[in-house]
């Protein structure tokens, strides 16, 4: 896989960051520069249901407990259940277990509440209101 812009890796190097990124500290890669394989879980923006080997499914156990987490940010609610299943079957690592409700929290305020129907509300009867009869009087 060649990178199509320049990425930078982060001060701890556990992940890769574009342009203008304020982690970024080290150039990695330049445009054109042919992405290790350890990196390509760590291109940001490339999170999807596929592995980065392009294989099926993303196998957390195929991948660091950094790139599992990088992982979960770009994708759905049933997307990241499938992965936290998958990695307490597999390897049920505590740096990926210990995220599981903050992730799944942040999953539910992000997600757009459905909109409600607004029904109009009837206005109070006005008890004072005069009838014809009481408007012929006067």
């Amino acid at each position: 896989m060649l990178a199509t812009e320049r990425l930078w890796r982060t001060r701890g190097g556990e992940r890769l960051v574009r342009d203008g990124d304020l982690d970024a500290a080290i150039l990695a890669y330049a445009a054109g520069d042919e992405i290790a394989k350890a990196d390509q879980g760590l291109i940001p923006g490339e999170a999807n249901e596929q592995s980065p080997e392009g294989d099926g499914p993303f196998d957390p156990s195929k991948h660091t407990v950094q790139q599992v987490l990088q992982y979960l940010e770009g994708t759905d609610t049933e997307e990241t259940l499938r992965v936290f299943d998958a990695e307490v079957a597999a390897a049920a690592r505590k740096g990926i277990l210990d995220q599981r409700e903050a992730i799944l929290d942040s999953k539910k305020e992000s997600t757009p509440e459905p909109e409600q129907e607004h029904k109009a509300t009837p206005a109070p009867a006005n008890k004072a209101q005069r009838t014809p009869a009481d408007k012929a009087k006067g």
